[in-house]
């Protein structure tokens, strides 16, 4: 049931936003990875696939990686792969821990809407956050 939750969120809160707009959603993973490959494991894998089944049908969109690096912090990397792609709208954090660089991400990118599972996001927080609290073991009841 966990490998279904970022494929079902992603899926839910693509279909919640205007899709005419959307172009990119990214997925990021605070992960350092090598060069060209993706995350090969059945949570982010699970995440990757419900953002196909979120596209499909819409030709002008498309689901991109946002990966760490190993010679720079995490808000220098990910800052530096969304300058370079202005098409990114939508970011889904598959980091538990990435709260704090993802406020920072939000106020530097404020058209990007980002969504965060197990995050609770404060009335202080950019209002382009979205945060998912629940218990893991009820993440059937969201579907």
């Amino acid at each position: 049931m966990i490998i279904m939750l970022p494929s079902l969120l992603l899926t839910l809160l693509f279909f919640g936003s205007n899709t005419m707009a959307l172009s990119s959603i990214g997925i990021l993973v605070n992960a350092v990875l090598p060069e060209g490959t993706v995350p090969s494991d059945s949570y982010n894998m699970g995440a990757w696939n419900g953002c196909q089944r979120a596209i499909a049908g819409y030709s002008s969109h498309r689901c991109v990686w946002l990966t760490a690096s190993s010679t720079m912090d995490s808000v220098t990397r990910f800052t530096q792969l969304m300058e370079a792609d202005s098409s990114i709208v939508q970011v889904l954090v598959l980091d538990i821990q990435g709260l704090e660089y993802t406020r920072v991400l939000a106020t530097r990118f404020p058209n990007v809407t980002y969504s965060l599972l197990k995050a609770t996001v404060s009335p202080t927080d950019p209002p382009n956050i979205q945060g998912a609290s629940f218990n893991y073991d009820q993440a059937l009841f969201l579907a």
